[in-house]
């Protein structure tokens, strides 16, 4: 992913809150400005000289002055709903010795780990942008902050091949439990969308398949292993329902708990290797 690379504080100009009505798309426009998106809620797509971002929910994009971009679509039903702010930077400006300035480099497109801190961020700027004693200064430093906060946020999350190892073993040690994506999302600071389609194009496999590939997993080493009943080793492996671990087990394994019993358990058992 492209990094931009800014020199702070940066020059703050607007900021504020936006809410789109049903098939609203961007304008096309050139500023001289360059501009910060982050989504809290729908999506849309930008486009900027050719290249072409789809954001979604918690997603970040910069888009530099002096280049022509517009929208095409929202994406989904659900209205799109973000924070904006215009600023200027300069570009691969060299740090002054004596601290009066300072680069940094922060992903033009960015999934943020930790949007609850950036919305404050966003709101504390947009309100001292309107406040009528604020310092001249003021909003150059909090813009900084918030670009900052952006750049920390994307050093400080882990690599996307990390984060579905971290989740399968989560959910190794855990899988008795009626996981939820929403507590997947609470552990891990990540939206539930964005853990979804991660783990599926990681592993091939949807979060809620994985979970009973385990569970039934433990049931069939059960049924080989012990002479407890289905109810028992349903409730074993996690599921507090019989019937559905019957019919769950059916669908995955293709025969029953009982027919794989009694197919592999003897086979199990006279296995002396």
């Amino acid at each position: 992913m492209p990094e931009i690379s800014m020199r702070l504080p940066v020059k703050f100009f607007s900021a504020g809150q936006f809410v789109g009505q049903s098939d609203w798309v961007h304008q096309r426009r050139k500023l001289d400005s360059s501009v910060l998106f982050l989504v809290e809620s729908g999506g849309f797509t930008m486009c900027e000289d050719g290249a072409r971002w789809e954001l979604g929910e918690h997603e970040a994009l910069i888009l530099e002055g002096g280049r022509t971009h517009y929208g095409e679509k929202s994406m989904g039903e659900q209205c799109p709903v973000y924070y904006w702010a215009h600023f200027a930077f300069t570009e691969n400006a060299p740090s002054e010795p004596s601290g009066g300035g300072q680069n940094i480099l922060v992903k033009q497109h960015m999934f943020c780990r930790d949007y609850g801190r950036l919305s404050i961020l966003f709101h504390q700027l947009i309100s001292e942008s309107r406040a009528a004693n604020a310092h001249p200064l003021s909003c150059d430093y909090l813009m900084s902050l918030l670009l900052i906060a952006l750049s920390v946020d994307d050093e400080s999350s882990p690599s996307p091949g990390a984060l579905p190892a971290r989740l399968q073993e989560y959910m190794r040690l855990n899988y008795k439990r009626n996981i939820t994506l929403e507590e997947l999302s609470n552990t891990f600071h990540y939206n539930a969308d964005y853990l979804s389609k991660l783990f599926r194009n990681r592993t091939g496999k949807p979060i809620k398949r994985y979970q009973h590939e385990l569970r039934l997993t433990h049931a069939k080493e059960l049924l080989l292993s012990t002479v407890k009943s289905i109810k028992e080793i349903a409730y074993e492996s996690g599921y507090v329902n019989e019937k559905f671990f019957i019919t769950t087990f059916m669908r995955y394994e293709g025969v029953s708990p009982t027919k794989y019993r009694n197919t592999f358990g003897t086979l199990h058992q006279n296995n002396d290797t």
